[in-house]
């Protein structure tokens, strides 16, 4: 199992190998170019220079947004369990089943008012007709503290070809064991808001 501590130490590891390379490159390059003013031409030295410069901002760079980005992941709910409640939630709408959807929501609101299972029917009841398909995005991913908020666009396509859009708020890991789930949700069909429910988290 990756962990964070796992993740900073490669982290860390090839930070210090970008630094190296960078500051041999330096020294190489600063030698070089010395050597060359004085007429003895390592012009080799300064193209080699060069390549460690480079080499060593991209794999600063490279293992420095490495860290960011996974230490992020991984302090956050784990990739199964962001799978687990997606999967759900796509179940959930394609079944049009109120209670399914509730299920996932989160027991407290985080800034406001809690989603309750008369919202989770409501937004069931708005799809028209058998569906065809239900897909997701993330659009947005943001952390205060140790709780880890996140933004998705679901689109549910009917078999008549009416297309329903959600934009669903959730918290996905939190001290606050009741703050996990689904937050709040906004729904679309075409331009035209169709309801909005619960209340999406405000970071202060």
């Amino acid at each position: 199992m990756v962990t964070e501590s796992s993740i900073t130490a490669v982290g860390v590891f090839g930070l210090i190998v970008g630094l190296l390379l960078f500051a041999g490159g330096v020294t190489l390059l600063i030698l070089s170019i010395v050597s060359t003013v004085k007429g003895k031409r390592r012009i080799g030295g300064i193209v080699g220079g060069g390549i460690m410069l480079i080499a060593g901002i991209s794999v600063g760079f490279t293992f420095g947004m490495f860290a960011l980005t996974a230490g992020f992941l991984t302090s956050s709910a784990s990739s199964a369990e962001i799978a687990a409640m997606n999967s759900g939630l796509q179940s959930a709408l394609k079944e049009k089943d109120g209670n399914a959807l509730y299920s996932l929501c989160a027991e407290e609101s985080y800034s406001g008012t809690p989603l309750e299972l008369y919202d989770a029917d409501k937004i069931c009841s708005y799809i028209e007709g058998d569906v065809k398909s239900v897909t997701y995005e993330p659009t947005s991913l943001s952390a205060k503290n140790k709780t880890h908020f996140a933004e998705y666009k679901y689109t549910v396509v009917t078999e008549d070809g009416e297309k329903y859009t959600l934009y669903i708020h959730s918290i996905e890991s939190s001290d606050t064991e009741e703050y996990v789930g689904i937050q709040h949700i906004k729904m679309y069909k075409g331009m035209k808001v169709l309801c909005e429910v619960g209340t999406a988290p405000v970071l202060n």
